[in-house]
């Protein structure tokens, strides 16, 4: 298991003991500060178990075949100056990554780094989207406050590692275009 891996399944194995302990000592005392430890820990693990779901759905539906000049993952005007004001040339390389080897040219050629790039940048979205769901589990446990911080904060990160992929993909697809134009070139 990559070490990013076992720090996330850590969180998550955390977050369920602190969800349990805090949610026992909220039924037995009624105390409010119990119950919104309860949900934050309930949510860590939620929100770590949905990075380790995200990926198993996405290969289940896509087998991991993406169009990446597709109007999906096609980058679109406006993102080279968000990227330029978010920084993320300088940022990037201190990001965790959870299988690095998937994006390394001496691994894979640049349209298999491509495409790996797609489906991660598709992991992360889909990982907003059931981390926004999390806010449902206001409407019976009340506390939106706790449930929006932790969805927030899901939000945030997947956003940056969205960004990520989005700000490497066009330079892979012109070196893969390069390449292939080096190759036809030969024959």
């Amino acid at each position: 298991m990559p070490p990013l891996a076992r720090g996330m399944l850590a969180v998550l194995l955390a977050g369920g003991a602190v969800c349990a302990l805090f949610g026992a000592l909220y039924r037995r005392t009624g105390r409010q500060w119990a119950l919104t430890l309860a949900i934050t820990g309930g949510m860590f693990a939620y929100h770590m178990a949905v990075r380790f779901l995200a990926p198993v759905l996405l290969t289940a539906f896509t087998r991991r075949r993406y169009d990446c000049r597709s109007r999906w993952f096609r980058p679109k005007p406006w993102e080279a100056r968000l990227y330029e004001a978010l920084g993320v040339k300088n940022w990037k390389k201190r990001a965790l990554t959870y299988q690095p080897r998937e994006f390394s040219l001496a691994a894979h050629t640049p349209e298999e780094v491509v495409s790996n790039t797609c489906h991660a940048e598709a992991v992360h979205e889909l990982s907003i989207l059931l981390g926004a769901l999390s806010l449902l589990f206001a409407i019976p446990f009340g506390s939106f406050w706790a449930f929006f911080a932790t969805a927030l904060l899901s939000a945030l990160l997947d956003g940056a590692a969205v960004a990520i992929q989005r700000y490497n993909r066009p330079r892979l697809l012109r070196l893969a275009e390069r390449r292939s134009r080096r190759y036809s070139q030969r024959s």
